[in-house]
């Protein structure tokens, strides 16, 4: 294991020492952490103290006892270690890579769909410092069951509305992160408005589009017309227009009734 023998600061009785890293506990796990006659067993996490976090798993390489999964820390910089040491100290992180690659039913990964959630969070419950890690107890929507996790990697709206109704101060060292996400997030509130009434316009304009079709499709008696088969196949393709391109087919002399031909037809 590449931490043992290591030098890590360990705060002891208020004053941060210079401990080593001895050895593995029992279950394997954590790490047993000495400094003199003093011991203190600690996680992976702990153990960093906030200055390697795990941000995200980027890649994968190996099989069996050589498996190894690519790490990017929060500070930017990425090394590859042992799958089945992460796999033990960040599951979920392991578990979202997984998520993401399709690997969740791949023979090695398939304890990964333990730690997926579709569900979305709702709620903060309550929070705690797990070792030097700040946690919250989430709630997913249609789950009354909670769960801990990062603080970090919940919604800021989410963790904002937590610290407003429970009055807590975001002046306090383990919240202070969280101030200036909120301070950001509000600089972006516009864009974000403006993207969403502009998706919200595009829906509309899409529904008058498939309505307008199909009305003109049904108004014609002769279902062996020529323009009444030409407006039924656009009106077929309209329902799926994801596989047409974002466009439907439609000759140039039906255009007329047709709303927002512009932005969703194209040329036969």
């Amino acid at each position: 294991d590449e931490l043992l023998g290591a030098h890590v600061p360990l705060m002891i009785d208020g004053k941060t020492r210079d401990a080593i890293v001895a050895s593995k506990s029992s279950d394997g796990k954590k790490y047993i952490v000495k400094y003199g006659e003093y011991s203190e067993i600690l996680s992976y996490a702990e153990l960093m103290g906030g200055r390697d976090l795990v941000k995200e798993v980027v890649g994968h390489r190996g099989k069996g006892r050589n498996a190894e999964v690519e790490v990017l820390w929060e500070v930017n910089k990425r090394s590859w270690h042992s799958f089945a040491h992460m796999k033990e100290q960040v599951p979920a992180d392991v578990a979202e890579y997984a998520r993401q690659n399709g690997l969740l039913d791949t023979k090695g990964w398939c304890w990964c769909k333990d730690f997926v959630r579709d569900a979305e969070i709702v709620s903060v419950c309550s929070h705690r410092t797990h070792g030097c890690i700040l946690q919250v107890e989430v709630m997913y929507d249609g789950d009354e069951k909670t769960m801990w996790k990062n603080a970090k990697s919940v919604d800021v709206d989410i963790l904002a509305t937590y610290v407003e109704e429970n009055n807590i101060s975001l002046s306090a060292k383990k919240w202070k992160w969280l101030e200036s996400s909120i301070q950001r997030a509000k600089k972006n509130w516009f864009a974000t408005a403006q993207e969403r009434l502009a998706d919200a316009k595009h829906m509309g304009e899409y529904a008058r589009f498939v309505e307008s079709l199909y009305r003109a499709y049904t108004k014609r008696g002769d279902i062996n017309d020529k323009e009444t088969i030409s407006l039924g196949r656009a009106f077929k393709c309209a329902i799926d227009i994801g596989k047409h391109g974002g466009r439907v087919p439609l000759e140039q002399a039906l255009r007329a009734e047709i709303p927002y031909g512009d932005k969703f037809l194209k040329d036969v």
